[in-house]
This record gives C-alpha cells, sequence and structure tokens, in this order.
C-alpha cells in the first residue's frame, strides 16, 4: 500500500496466517513473538526474492515486519508528549471532541500565543484605559 498511496494503516491482518515449511501456520505476531530469531524470520518471511520489495507476509503483517511508514509531519511539536496513549488513532476525527482533551491551565502561559485565535474572547482580558493609547495596537 505504501507504492500506491504512500500511507499504510499500521496493523497486522488478524485474519492471515503465515504457512511454514513443516505445514503449520502462524499469525503475524509469531514473527516478533520472542526475541531469539526475529530478524531472521522477518528477513526470511516479510522480503520477496529481490531482498527489498514486501512479500505477501510483508503486506499482510506490516506491524510485524516493521513497514509501517508515517510521513513527517509539517513542523515539529514543541515538546515530546509526557503520555503518550496506548490505543492511539489512525487519522483525524471526523467531527471535533464536544469537550478539550485537556482542562486549561490554572495561570496563563509565560508567552503569549504567536497566532491569534479565529474567534473573538468571551470577555475582555484587561479593563478599559482612560486614556488612548498613543499608538494603535
Amino acid at each position: 500500500c505504501k507504492k500506491s498511496c504512500d500511507f499504510c494503516s499500521c496493523v497486522d491482518n488478524a485474519e492471515y496466517r503465515i504457512t511454514l515449511a513443516d505445514g503449520s501456520q502462524q499469525d503475524c505476531e509469531w514473527l516478533v513473538r520472542n526475541d531469539d530469531g526475529t530478524n531472521e524470520r522477518i528477513a526470511n518471511f516479510c522480503f520477496a526474492d529481490d531482498g527489498v520489495s514486501a512479500s505477501d507476509v510483508g503486506n499482510e503483517c506490516i506491524l510485524s515486519c516493521g513497514f509501517c511508514y508515517f510521513p513527517p509531519t509539517r513542523s515539529p511539536t514543541r515538546a515530546p508528549t509526557e503520555n503518550p496513549t496506548d490505543n492511539p488513532s489512525t487519522g483525524p476525527s471526523a467531527v471535533p471532541s464536544l469537550e478539550p482533551s485537556l482542562p486549561p491551565l490554572a495561570a496563563p502561559s509565560s508567552q503569549p500565543t504567536t497566532t491569534p485565535s479565529s474567534i473573538p474572547s468571551v470577555s475582555p482580558t484587561m479593563p478599559p484605559t482612560r486614556k488612548p493609547s498613543e499608538f494603535p495596537s
């Protein structure tokens, strides 16, 4: 799928089974179930004969074969995530959430935002001044 759309859903096909030489079948997780032999199993099962392209196993066991591809973000985040989720979403939600993900901070930030809000404030941030400012703000 990476060749056709430059993005893959990073999950193994839970229904897919790898047929071994002895006729037994294993799920995708078998490739990485224990460290002993993992690299050899991935090399033998995930790649096509050319050693570069994904095999049928590689196309079905994308996560276990290590073929997940995440395009780079447009801009870096300011800091790493402190508590990453155990169950990340695979894409943006169809509609915004009704409540914020995080509660507002108790104190204002030390730096003003670099981009203004697209909607006006509910209440003014400061009381009106007694006289106009010398320069427009």
